[in-house]
């Protein structure tokens, strides 16, 4: 595996992850919410719960912080998290990765 398609794979993984964790700060946020109509419409319904799209959470933050500051700290808190993870497990992966050097 070249090192390119390594570090390819990496990003991908990182991504996923951010984008896992604002999905799951979206959800929870609208859940603490009560699943209120003012959320806007779900992108789909699972089991009767109400799926929102990831970035709604942002949307929702600029427009009802005023209400709920408690709530969309505690989501900014989880997203950035995804963005720790995903950092962190990049910068890890890369560390175990061995070069082997001939003198």
């Amino acid at each position: 595996m070249t090192p390119t398609k390594f570090l390819i794979g990496q990003v991908i993984v990182v991504f996923a992850v951010v984008i896992a964790t604002t999905w799951a700060a979206t959800q929870w946020v609208a859940h603490m919410l009560g699943y209120q109509n003012g959320l806007g419409s779900e992108w789909f319904n699972l089991g009767g719960i109400p799926i929102y799209p990831p970035h709604r959470l942002y949307q929702w933050w600029y427009a009802y912080d005023a209400y709920a500051p408690e709530v969309f700290a505690k989501a900014g808190m989880l997203a950035a998290a995804g963005g720790s993870l995903g950092s962190l497990s990049l910068s890890s992966d890369r560390s175990g990765v061995r070069v082997r050097t001939v003198t």
